[in-house]
Protein backbone atom coordinates (compact mmCIF):
# COMPACT_ATOMS: atom_id res chain seq x y z
CA UNK A 1 0.00 0.00 0.00
CA UNK A 2 2.43 2.99 -0.76
CA UNK A 3 -0.44 5.69 -0.74
CA UNK A 4 -0.61 4.98 3.19
CA UNK A 5 1.94 6.79 4.75
CA UNK A 6 2.75 8.44 8.27
CA UNK A 7 1.32 11.30 8.46
CA UNK A 8 3.88 14.43 8.02
CA UNK A 9 3.47 18.26 8.16
CA UNK A 10 4.25 18.80 4.94
CA UNK A 11 1.24 16.14 3.70
CA UNK A 12 -1.46 18.04 6.50
CA UNK A 13 -0.42 21.59 4.91
CA UNK A 14 -0.80 20.57 1.78
CA UNK A 15 -4.89 19.00 2.53
CA UNK A 16 -5.06 21.48 4.60
CA UNK A 17 -4.28 23.81 1.30
CA UNK A 18 -6.66 22.09 -0.66
CA UNK A 19 -9.93 22.11 1.90
CA UNK A 20 -8.94 25.80 1.80
CA UNK A 21 -9.74 25.70 -1.68
CA UNK A 22 -12.76 23.87 -1.56
CA UNK A 23 -14.52 26.07 0.85
CA UNK A 24 -13.58 28.99 -0.96
CA UNK A 25 -15.09 27.78 -4.07
CA UNK A 26 -18.06 26.67 -2.36
CA UNK A 27 -18.82 29.79 -0.95
CA UNK A 28 -17.97 31.63 -3.92
CA UNK A 29 -21.04 29.27 -5.68
CA UNK A 30 -22.89 30.17 -2.59
CA UNK A 31 -22.76 33.50 -3.38
CA UNK A 32 -23.36 32.68 -7.00
CA UNK A 33 -26.41 30.62 -6.60
CA UNK A 34 -27.61 34.05 -4.36
CA UNK A 35 -27.14 36.16 -7.02
CA UNK A 36 -28.37 34.46 -10.09
CA UNK A 37 -31.30 32.13 -8.03
CA UNK A 38 -31.54 27.75 -7.87
CA UNK A 39 -33.07 27.37 -11.13
CA UNK A 40 -30.85 25.62 -14.39
CA UNK A 41 -29.21 28.88 -15.72
CA UNK A 42 -28.18 30.05 -11.83
CA UNK A 43 -26.76 26.59 -11.17
CA UNK A 44 -24.95 26.70 -14.20
CA UNK A 45 -23.69 30.61 -13.77
CA UNK A 46 -22.48 29.59 -10.34
CA UNK A 47 -20.88 26.94 -10.92
CA UNK A 48 -19.14 28.76 -13.62
CA UNK A 49 -18.28 31.68 -11.57
CA UNK A 50 -16.52 29.26 -9.02
CA UNK A 51 -14.20 27.60 -11.28
CA UNK A 52 -13.92 31.16 -13.00
CA UNK A 53 -12.19 32.34 -9.52
CA UNK A 54 -9.81 29.50 -8.88
CA UNK A 55 -6.55 28.69 -11.12
CA UNK A 56 -5.17 25.44 -12.43
CA UNK A 57 -6.07 22.18 -11.92
CA UNK A 58 -7.94 23.04 -8.24
CA UNK A 59 -10.24 25.21 -10.43
CA UNK A 60 -11.02 22.28 -13.04
CA UNK A 61 -12.10 19.81 -9.80
CA UNK A 62 -13.73 22.32 -7.74
CA UNK A 63 -15.78 22.96 -11.07
CA UNK A 64 -16.67 19.50 -12.01
CA UNK A 65 -17.46 18.39 -8.16
CA UNK A 66 -19.91 21.34 -8.38
CA UNK A 67 -21.24 21.22 -11.88
CA UNK A 68 -21.55 17.07 -10.35
CA UNK A 69 -23.51 18.53 -7.00
CA UNK A 70 -25.45 20.73 -9.48
CA UNK A 71 -26.53 18.30 -11.89
CA UNK A 72 -27.45 16.01 -8.99
CA UNK A 73 -29.75 18.44 -7.41
CA UNK A 74 -31.43 19.69 -10.89
CA UNK A 75 -32.47 16.64 -11.64
CA UNK A 76 -33.02 14.87 -8.59
CA UNK A 77 -36.20 12.97 -7.65
CA UNK A 78 -37.36 13.98 -4.05
CA UNK A 79 -37.58 11.33 -0.95
CA UNK A 80 -41.49 12.28 -0.76
CA UNK A 81 -42.20 11.24 -4.83
CA UNK A 82 -40.09 7.95 -4.48
CA UNK A 83 -42.12 6.67 -0.75
CA UNK A 84 -45.37 7.60 -2.41
CA UNK A 85 -43.96 5.22 -5.43
CA UNK A 86 -43.05 2.87 -3.41
CA UNK A 87 -45.92 2.79 -0.76
CA UNK A 88 -48.32 2.11 -4.24
CA UNK A 89 -46.52 -0.99 -5.40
Amino acid sequence: MPNIGVPTMRGMRSAFGDMVVGVGGGAVQGIGTAIFGNSIIGSILSVVLAGSVLKGQKAEIVATVAGYEAGKALFAVSNETTNEAEAVI
